[in-house]
């Protein structure tokens, strides 16, 4: 399956679905699916460290989907930075804790060799596992959108450091004490969007009325993220950070979570941003009160405060459908027809009345 991206509307609007599982579908009518011989190399790799015996191969958006010849289906996933490789015991042990706390995610599963990864070639690494039934997760639908949001509150909320990001209990693993990493993104977002912001207006100069609006949300955006930091009380939790659709995957009963290669100790608040952010840019939500449902309930799902109900609304007020269309159009070589941007300016706009609306 080729890889897209996460903005592309045209992908996300087509009628059928990409799905990681489905229950009578056959993969040998599948084009994607190529048998073991396609890659010999991983095949002996894999019946040497995992025991398994392969049957076929689906190319997936990331990764490779291994079918076994007991039927059994597995996701190989490539490693390519040795940072990577280390962070796999954290991931290990996120995915273990989530299991355990009734929260459905895929981690790396341990080899013969009592590994989490393993060697396929010289310059080839990569680790295997579970492969979680399921679709990806279609925000348009109100019961997927309720449980992605209700199992990303449950994983914050079994995951939580009471104490703030200085110090984890016994037997976890060892964090570093440092500010939250949404702080630093969401300051990094907003000095590229102030160093480029007049030239985008030189091309898109109907866009200057919007100027007020979108500099004065990234500064709220960053005092509310900032104000528990500055108090020494600032929330804390094992985050996934990368909660796009694709990674959230609905079985009709409960929703499924994968790919935790970013996931760190962060600002919880930021993986609900991401949800809410991806249903406005996808047109998920028809109007204000669809969107500040997914607010509510994840508000009452972590019992949050009045002040923490406070600095989420600050947090929802960042523009970043419109930074993350910016730095796309910076990468394209600044074309003048700019479809997706202006696609997220009105994404924004629709933000915009949307904090109104909740007062």
């Amino acid at each position: 399956m080729k890889d897209q991206p996460i903005w592309d509307i045209e992908w996300w609007n087509r009628p059928q679905r990409l799905t990681q599982s489905r229950r009578g579908h056959d993969w040998r009518q599948d084009d994607s699916v190529e048998s073991a011989d396609s890659d010999m190399a991983l095949t002996s790799a894999l019946g040497l460290h995992y025991g398994i015996s392969v049957q076929a191969y689906q190319q997936l958006r990331s990764a490779t989907g291994v079918i076994a010849e007991d039927g059994t289906r597995y996701v190989w996933k490539p490693v390519k930075q040795r940072d990577a490789v280390t962070k796999l015991p954290e991931i290990e042990w996120l995915v273990t804790r989530l299991n355990d706390g009734g929260v459905l995610a895929a981690g790396p599963i341990m080899t013969n060799q009592q590994h989490l990864f393993c060697r396929v070639e010289e310059n080839r690494i990569g680790y295997l596992q579970p492969w979680l039934p399921g679709q990806h997760l279609d925000l348009r639908e109100d019961k997927e959108r309720f449980a992605a949001i209700s199992t990303v509150s449950r994983m914050h909320t079994i995951t939580a450091i009471p104490d703030g990001p200085a110090q984890m209990n016994a037997g976890k693993p060892s964090v570093l004490s440092r500010p939250s990493l949404l702080v630093h993104r969401m300051v990094y977002k907003r000095q590229l969007v102030i160093r480029v912001w007049s030239q985008l207006l030189e091309q898109f100069p109907e866009w200057q009325t919007m100027s007020v609006p979108v500099m004065d949300g990234m500064a709220r955006a960053i005092e509310s993220a900032n104000r528990d930091r500055l108090r020494l009380v600032s929330p804390r939790s094992w985050c996934h950070r990368d909660l796009a659709p694709h990674n959230l995957l609905w079985d009709g009963q409960r929703i499924g979570m994968i790919d935790f290669d970013l996931a760190a100790i962060d600002d919880p608040l930021g993986d609900l941003l991401q949800i809410c952010n991806h249903a406005l840019y996808l047109g998920a939500v028809r109007d204000a009160s669809e969107w500040f449902q997914m607010v509510h309930l994840y508000a009452v799902s972590t019992s949050m405060s009045e002040d923490e109900r406070s600095r989420m609304k600050g947090l929802l007020q960042f523009p970043e459908t419109l930074v993350r269309a910016i730095t796309d159009w910076l990468h394209a070589g600044h074309p003048t027809h700019g479809t997706l941007l202006h696609h997220a300016m009105e994404c924004e706009i629709k933000r915009q009345d949307f904090i109104r609306q909740l007062g």
